[in-house]
């Protein structure tokens, strides 16, 4: 199963990507809504799941996709660690608060 979900990852990067971030979005609102809010099936909003995963598979997913490629090409250092620590802060200063505003204040977030 790895073996595949690798080959699909070179095969098709994006698709593939979008596919697993909408995916998991979606886990994490149920879990969100089961475990957190202990909503129960009947009460589940699944409006707000399928919301979550859109989001997740065609915004953040393709967004994140390019960001983390950018960053692998233009955040190189000498230095692996430092590399590590200047991309995280690059990640964490610019794309970060971005996409919480994104996330946070558009469409598919209200209920």
């Amino acid at each position: 199963m790895l073996r595949w979900y690798r080959m699909k990852l070179v095969a098709r990067p994006m698709l593939t990507q979008s596919v697993t971030t909408a995916i998991l979005f979606a886990t994490g609102d149920i879990i969100a809504q089961q475990a957190v809010e202990h909503r129960g099936i009947e009460k589940h909003e699944f409006i707000r799941t399928a919301r979550m995963a859109l989001y997740g598979g065609a915004i953040f997913g393709p967004a994140a996709t390019k960001w983390f490629k950018f960053l692998q090409t233009k955040v190189v250092l000498p230095n692996k660690k430092l590399e590590i620590c200047a991309r995280v802060g690059v990640d964490q200063l610019l794309f970060a608060p971005t996409n919480l505003l994104a996330g946070w204040s558009g469409p598919l977030y209200r209920s």
